[in-house]
C-alpha cells in the first residue's frame, strides 16, 4: 500500500511540473507576440506622440505646375507648389496624365507716351500637365490713331520641368516689324530659354534667339509682385534685349539694344480679374538708338500706362 500511494504521489507532482511548464511557455509566447506587435507599430501611434514636420524651406517641395503665383505665373509657366501631393517618378507620370489649359493676358493696356497711342498685348496660353506642356506666347504693339509702326512677336515652345522652380523651353519665334517708311518685314528665329523664380521670387525668363542665318540675340525680363493688401498689388517688371549682329531692318545694333523698366498696381476684383494703372519706361541704346532716328522714329518713349489683367 505505502509503494502504491507514493507511486501516485509522484504521478501528481510530474503532472504539476508539466503544466507549470506549458503555462511559462505559454506566457513567453504571448510576450513575444506583444513585443512584436508593438515594434511593429509606426511612429507617432504609440503613447508618445510624434513630433511635428517642419515644413520643408522654398524649392524644396514637389512640384505641380512649371513656373509663379497661384494663377501660374505670367504664363502659367512657374512653379508653384500643391502640399501633400505624393513625389518620384511613378507619381510624375500618374499626375502628367492630365491635361489641362491655361490663358492669361498679363498685359493688355494703352500708353499715353506717344501721339499715335500704342496698345500693347501680352499674352500667353498652354496646354499640358505638371512635367510636360506646349507654350504659346503672343507680344504687340500696334498704335490706335496714326503711325504705320507694329511689332508683333509670337512664341510657340515645348517646356520641361527640370527642378521645382525651373523650366526649360525649346522653339520658334516669329519676328514682324514695319517702321515709318518701308514694308513689313518678317523673320524666324530658334528659341533656347528658362523660366522660372529665382531667390526673393522673382520671376525670371532668360532666353536666347538664332536665326537661320546665323543672328544671335539675348533677352531677359523679371518681375515681382508686392501685395499691399490681399486685392491691391504692385508689380515692378524691368526687361533688356541684346544682339550680337546687326540687323538694320529691326533697328538692332550689336550690343545692348533697348531696355524697358515699368511697374504697374492693380486691383484684383476677382483673381482672374485685374484692371492697373502704371508707368512705363523704354529706351533703345547704342547704335540702335541711331538706326530708330535714322527711320523717323523716337528711340524712347516714356508715359502713363492703363490696362486690364485677365487669366482663365
Amino acid at each position: 500500500m505505502s509503494g502504491l500511494a507514493g507511486t501516485r504521489t509522484g504521478g501528481c507532482a510530474l503532472r504539476g511540473a508539466t503544466r507549470q511548464v506549458r503555462r511559462r511557455r505559454a506566457w513567453a509566447a504571448a510576450a513575444a507576440l506583444l513585443f512584436a506587435a508593438m515594434a511593429a507599430r509606426p511612429a507617432g501611434a504609440q503613447g508618445t506622440p510624434a513630433s511635428p514636420s517642419t515644413p520643408a524651406p522654398p524649392g524644396t517641395e514637389p512640384p505641380t505646375r512649371i513656373t509663379g503665383d497661384t494663377t501660374g505665373g505670367r504664363s502659367g509657366r512657374v512653379t508653384g507648389q500643391s502640399h501633400g501631393q505624393g513625389t518620384g517618378p511613378a507619381h510624375g507620370m500618374m499626375m502628367d496624365r492630365t491635361r489641362r489649359v491655361f490663358l492669361l493676358t498679363e498685359v493688355l493696356e494703352i500708353a499715353s507716351g506717344e501721339s499715335a497711342l500704342p496698345i500693347t498685348l501680352d499674352g500667353t496660353g498652354w496646354i499640358g500637365g505638371d512635367y510636360h506642356r506646349v507654350f504659346l506666347n503672343v507680344d504687340a504693339e500696334q498704335p490706335t490713331r496714326g503711325g504705320r509702326e507694329i511689332d508683333l512677336r509670337g512664341d510657340v515652345n515645348y517646356g520641361r520641368l527640370v527642378s521645382p522652380f525651373w523650366s526649360a523651353l525649346v522653339g520658334v519665334r516669329v519676328e514682324s516689324r514695319r517702321g515709318e517708311v518701308g514694308p513689313l518685314r518678317t523673320r524666324g528665329l530658334l528659341h533656347f530659354g528658362m523660366e522660372g523664380l529665382a531667390p526673393g521670387w522673382f520671376t525670371l525668363e532668360p532666353s536666347l534667339y538664332v536665326s537661320p542665318t546665323g543672328q544671335v540675340s539675348a533677352r531677359i525680363a523679371g518681375t515681382t509682385d508686392f501685395l499691399l493688401t490681399q486685392r491691391l498689388i504692385v508689380q515692378p517688371r524691368a526687361e533688356l534685349h541684346a544682339v550680337v549682329q546687326r540687323v538694320p531692318e529691326f533697328l538692332y545694333a550689336p550690343g545692348l539694344t533697348d531696355a524697358e523698366l515699368g511697374v504697374r498696381l492693380r486691383y484684383e476684383f476677382r483673381r482672374d480679374f485685374a484692371p492697373y494703372v502704371g508707368l512705363s519706361w523704354f529706351r533703345r541704346t547704342g547704335g540702335s538708338a541711331g538706326l530708330a532716328r535714322a527711320a523717323g522714329e523716337s528711340d524712347r518713349t516714356a508715359g502713363l500706362v492703363a490696362g486690364v489683367r485677365v487669366w482663365r
